[in-house]
């Protein structure tokens, strides 16, 4: 469920000043919510001393987070797209690390350099890949509505380890029905199936995530509560102003914590944690992916041919 990386579907004719407009929007509203939250000496201080005591584990995972998205996204991706032509994964990791990056800027220019190389390089048509993207929305979706109900459903109370078995347990199930599927020869449900999959575990990678973060900032949370939290981001990602819901994403997060759990200030804090860390990851991700995509294209131009899948990607 996805910064990363939602990738809304272009619209045609939409005006340059619209884009530039959204851009400016998402970064009003992260400078505001920075000064919300550090207008305060007092909740500063208390936020630098959580995170000077958080374990090294919760702050391992914290930087972690964004790269087992980016490469989960893009894994999705590459199993809806090999129903359409043919493309390395190492190669799918690099356009989607590319347009990560791309997407923060104004017109989100991310989405149409990929459709692009996949037509030019993999011979993949445009409707094509845009269709992949709207999968990936709609699965994302149903991965949502799946582990809200399991949730919803789990006793008052449960352990973290019931939680995380609970809520890790269709990733198992609908593995295993990709594996039947594919062993029936219906090609077109394996691929949907593991899209499915990739893509309930991105949003769990999600939920956990918020779970850490709010943990550090010292908020207790229910699983259905997260899963709330992790919906109302995915959402605000979708939104066609800047890269990832940027600003509006923040606040969304912050108002909704505020209404489940009186919460506001410690959540908008979170993900303003998370925020700077997709921000750390993203830049050197983006450049290299960005490079190993300028070279692929550089030599199929050179060559005049298709790059067999895999070739040259990193």
């Amino acid at each position: 469920m996805t910064t990363l990386p939602a990738e809304p579907v272009p619209r045609k004719g939409r005006p340059r000043w619209v884009g530039w407009a959204g851009f400016i929007l998402g970064v009003l509203l992260l400078i505001g919510a920075g000064v919300v939250l550090f207008s305060d000496p007092e909740r500063f201080r208390d936020l630098i001393e959580r995170l000077r005591g958080a374990p090294w584990w919760a702050v391992a995972f914290i930087m972690a987070g964004p790269v087992f998205n980016w490469l989960l996204v893009s894994a999705c991706l590459w199993m809806l797209l090999r129903r359409h032509g043919r493309l390395g994964l190492g190669e799918m990791n690099a356009l989607v690390g590319s347009a990560w990056l791309l997407n923060h800027l104004p017109m989100r220019p991310g989405l149409i350099g990929r459709v692009g190389y996949h037509k030019l390089v993999n011979g993949i048509r445009v409707r094509d890949a845009i269709e992949s993207t709207l999968w990936s929305l709609g699965l994302a979706g149903l991965a949502g509505v799946m582990a809200f109900t399991l949730a919803w459903m789990m006793p008052a109370g449960a352990g973290v380890t019931t939680v995380v078995l609970v809520l890790a347990g269709p990733v198992g199930v609908v593995g295993v029905l990709a594996a039947l599927a594919r062993a029936a020869g219906w090609t077109n449900a394996f691929w949907l199936l593991g899209a499915l999959a990739v893509r309930y575990a991105d949003m769990g990678i999600w939920a956990a995530r918020y779970a850490v973060v709010f943990w550090v900032m010292g908020v207790e949370v229910t699983p259905v509560q997260v899963v709330m939290v992790t919906a109302v981001s995915q959402v605000a990602q979708l939104v066609p102003i800047a890269g990832g819901g940027m600003g509006l994403r923040e606040w969304l997060v912050g108002l909704t914590a505020g209404s489940l759990f009186q919460a506001f200030d410690a959540a908008l804090a979170g993900d303003l944690i998370n925020r700077a860390v997709e921000t750390l990851i993203v830049v050197p991700v983006g450049l290299i992916s960005g490079a190993v995509v300028a070279r692929r294209i550089a030599r199929f131009r050179a060559a005049g041919t298709p790059i067999p899948a895999g070739e040259g990607t990193a």
